[in-house]
């Protein structure tokens, strides 16, 4: 019985034949692929996915660790900011403080009050100090830790102004630059919240850092104002920074009012109205016309100061409130970003689980029971029919693959004991047969190898004699095709030593022709030359000629210069000049006929020397072409005589050719007539061989019919 594994199985059959090269590196890896064993391939396919599924959730993951991350930031960024911005609103009550100060003029009051303040400012700037200690801030990069750094220059210069103030030698645009600086970079710090919001954070963060700038415009119209109204009348350039502000309040309130909610909303509505809001606005009116009514109408900078610090803090409650929500906001953001990290952990531990269960099932499943199966099948192919066969109770294709084997051993039984019985039947068989094959073999041994040899040599020369006929015809045909040939090529070598002849002839007038061209163009460019001479000198004339008019037209007009002071001294002589004057206008008369004249011909002067500058041009360039024409009537005359001396060495080769071509045609006449004899004896050979050949196929049929009869019996 064959074995099973002897088999070839393709196993890359599903290749199209013309691609299948396991030295292909996708063909080698499907190859190994196919060669592994099921329980690798099962693996192999559940990780695959498996793979896929952890690297996409890897990613939700470390996206929901990142937002986690960036949560996290901003809420400990925005516990940092009412420290801020408390620092911020003492630092804008301190600079109003002072500029009423500087306004007043330093009356005690607006010390003391200023004095108080700074204390409270130095108290938050402390506050800020220590929440800056254990603060990451390199965390939030780059740009926060500038900004940071700024702030801290900034409140450090800040003894500086007080000092300045004290003494009274700082102006109020230095006094805003200081303070507004330092605001600003606290403002800057608070800012940052914004580049980690989404969605409805970064509308609040937005809305809070609005509110922030529109208290701050609030913060320096207040110290503005105080100044104005403690001097009595307001400074041009404080005053139009006083009228600036409003409107600046009002576009950062407006830009808070857009990404606010609407409990914020509200909430600003209500700061923004009542009497300390009204308060404010007459004494914004009363500023306004301060310039026209010529003062502030009795208000002091203690009224103003006063009205504007409760609007700004009405506003700082507002600000405390969105500062509020944006830590809700981030901190409920943190806490769901941590939950999302922690369920797709789960799941991703939990996925990696359950796919592990599964594969661990499936390889029991399916591995123990085709080994089982495949050592069966190894068995029979072995020979050994006591294999044992597996459970093929079920209705999965490995118990279909166990039913199979039974059948197989069954039939392998059944295939040994009929091969049992033949192998009896055909001993005796076996033992008759050998006995007759023994004589057939010597005498078919015999006959053949005679009749062999009487074919061998029948079949030599008749093949011998068939190509000797085929020979002769051939040798006659060429013959006569060479004859005919040889005629052809003589009159064809007559007519080309002919026509060699008249090409030498014409070579040789063409030749003539050309040297008489060449002395042409030679005297063509010597009179060429001799004529751009000519017209040189014709320009160089001209130009004398030009010169000349040159000379009459100036003699012409000192002749008419003479002429009018002639004129003028015969008018002084009265009527004893009266002749003179006469004279001296008729010279005049002449000097000016006789410019324009020499006017003309200078002008026609100079169209000629324009032509004979051009002639002497197209006479060079025709100088210049004959040249060309020279060279290269030269060069033709040359190659015109190596044509000749070609052309005569092919006329005498010709000659040579046509006696050659007379001499084959003699001897051609001869093989004809010995091609035509070998013709005739080489048939009479094949006759003799064809009937030899027949005969011998005769007795070979004959002693073929002789030893079937034999086998048959």
């Amino acid at each position: 019985m064959p074995s099973m594994d002897s088999r070839p199985f393709p196993t890359h059959w599903w290749i199209p034949r013309s691609r299948r090269n396991l030295n292909r590196p996708e063909v080698a890896m499907l190859h190994q692929f196919r060669l592994s064993s099921v329980k690798a391939r099962i693996v192999l396919a559940c990780a695959i996915p498996v793979f896929g599924m952890i690297l996409l959730s890897g990613y939700v993951l470390v996206s929901s660790l990142r937002e986690a991350a960036s949560m996290t930031a901003l809420v400990r960024l925005t516990a940092l900011a009412p420290t801020i911005s408390a620092l911020v609103h003492e630092l804008q009550k301190e600079r109003g403080t002072s500029a009423v100060l500087l306004g007043s003029g330093g009356d005690a009051a607006s010390a003391a009050r200023l004095s108080e303040q700074r204390r409270e400012t130095d108290r938050h700037r402390t506050g800020f100090t220590a929440a800056l200690d254990g603060f990451p801030v390199a965390q939030y990069g780059k740009v926060f830790a500038e900004r940071v750094a700024a702030a801290g220059t900034a409140l450090q210069g800040l003894d500086r102004t007080r000092a300045e103030v004290n003494a009274r030698t700082i102006g109020m645009d230095a006094l805003a630059a200081s303070y507004g600086g330092a605001i600003s970079s606290l403002l800057g710090v608070v800012a940052r919240m914004a580049e980690h919001g989404q969605g409805h954070l970064t509308a609040s963060v937005e809305a809070y850092n609005a509110l922030l700038l529109a208290k701050e415009r609030a913060g320096i119209e207040r110290a503005m104002g105080g100044n104005g109204f403690s001097a009595g009348q307001f400074d041009p350039a404080v005053f139009r920074r006083f009228i600036e502000l409003k409107g600046e309040q009002d576009a950062y309130l407006a830009r808070f009012r857009d990404s606010a909610d609407e409990g914020l909303r509200r909430a600003l509505d209500r700061t923004l109205s009542g009497p300390a809001v009204e308060a404010v606005d007459r004494l914004r009116v009363i500023a306004a016309e301060s310039p026209f009514v010529g003062g502030t109408q009795g208000v002091k900078g203690e009224q103003w100061f006063s009205a504007a610090t409760d609007r700004i803090n009405r506003m700082k409650i507002v600000e405390d409130d969105s500062v509020a929500l944006v830590m809700s906001i981030a901190t409920t953001n943190q806490a769901a970003s941590l939950g999302r990290a922690a369920i797709v952990g789960g799941g991703i531990a939990v996925m990696l689980l359950v796919t592990a269960l599964a594969a661990l099932a499936t390889v029991r499943g399916v591995v123990r029971p085709l080994g089982e199966v495949a050592t069966g099948i190894r068995g029979l192919a072995a020979g050994n029919l006591d294999i044992t066969v597996p459970d093929a109770s079920g209705r999965d294709e490995i118990s279909a693959l166990g039913r199979a084997l039974g059948v197989f051993k069954a039939s392998a039984i059944e295939q040994r004991r009929m091969a049992e019985h033949e192998r009896s039947d055909m001993a005796a068989r076996e033992a008759r047969a050998r006995t007759v094959d023994d004589l057939i073999r010597r005498f078919e041994a015999d006959s053949a190898d005679m009749l062999r040899h009487v074919a061998a040599a029948a079949a030599e020369l008749q093949g011998t004699s068939t190509g000797m006929s085929a020979i002769a015809e051939e040798t006659s045909r060429q013959a006569i095709a060479v004859a005919a040939a040889a005629e052809q090529a003589s009159a064809n070598v007559q007519t080309v030593a002919a026509a060699g002849e008249e090409l030498t002839v014409s070579i040789d007038e063409i030749a003539r022709q050309i040297n008489h061209s060449t002395a042409m163009t030679r005297d063509a460019a010597k009179a060429a030359n001799g004529i751009s001479a000519r017209v040189a000198v014709l320009d160089r004339a001209a130009g004398d000629i030009g010169q000349v008019v040159g000379l009459i037209t100036d003699i012409a007009s000192r002749t008419n210069l003479l002429a009018l002071n002639a004129t003028i001294e015969a008018a002084r002589a009265g009527d004893a000049g009266k002749g003179f004057a006469v004279v001296a206008v008729e010279v005049k008369s002449l000097a000016n006929q006789t410019a324009l004249a020499t006017s003309q011909i200078a002008r026609r002067i100079a169209e000629v020397q324009g032509a004979t500058s051009e002639t002497v041009a197209a006479i060079q360039g025709i100088g210049a072409a004959i040249r060309d024409i020279n060279i290269t009537v030269a060069a033709i005359a040359a190659a015109m005589e190596e044509q000749g001396a070609a052309t005569r060495e092919i006329v005498r080769s010709v000659g040579q050719a046509s006696e050659g071509t007379r001499e084959v045609s003699a001897n051609i006449a001869g093989v004809n007539t010995a091609s035509q004899d070998t013709g005739i004896a080489a048939g009479q050979v094949l006759s003799a061989s064809g009937e030899l050949a027949r005969q011998s196929e005769t007795m070979r049929l004959n002693v073929g019919e002789f030893l079937a009869g034999i086998r048959a019996a």
